[in-house]
């Protein structure tokens, strides 16, 4: 069914709504800001387990964000974007996932 507006405004407030969490989220530890890219050194909320609100509201930013791209992409471009991060995960395309560590 057809969402008024299409599902853009929707996803746009799952990301901010779940950007705010995170912001709260940063704000209670001893490094109140959300380190930039650019940043290396260690936050200390690198080192902790993520409190539940903290993953859920990661994982809601993840999706929702990339539901949006799905979205507002072509078709093309979205199944290139798979493919080049399926031929990254399994460059051989023989089911080993070597570089699948890094979302443990």
């Amino acid at each position: 069914m057809a969402v008024p507006g299409g599902n853009v405004p929707a996803l746009v407030a799952l990301i901010v709504s779940a950007a705010k969490t995170i912001e709260a989220e940063y704000a209670k530890s001893s490094k109140p800001s959300i380190p930039s890219l650019d940043d290396l050194s260690p936050h200390p909320l690198d080192a902790e387990i993520s409190s539940p609100g903290l993953k859920e509201a990661t994982r809601i930013l993840e999706g929702a964000c990339a539901q949006l791209c799905a979205t507002v992409a072509r078709p093309d471009h979205t199944i290139v974007n798979v493919r080049c991060f399926m031929d990254w995960i399994d460059p051989d395309n023989d089911g080993s996932l070597s570089h699948s560590a890094l979302w443990r």
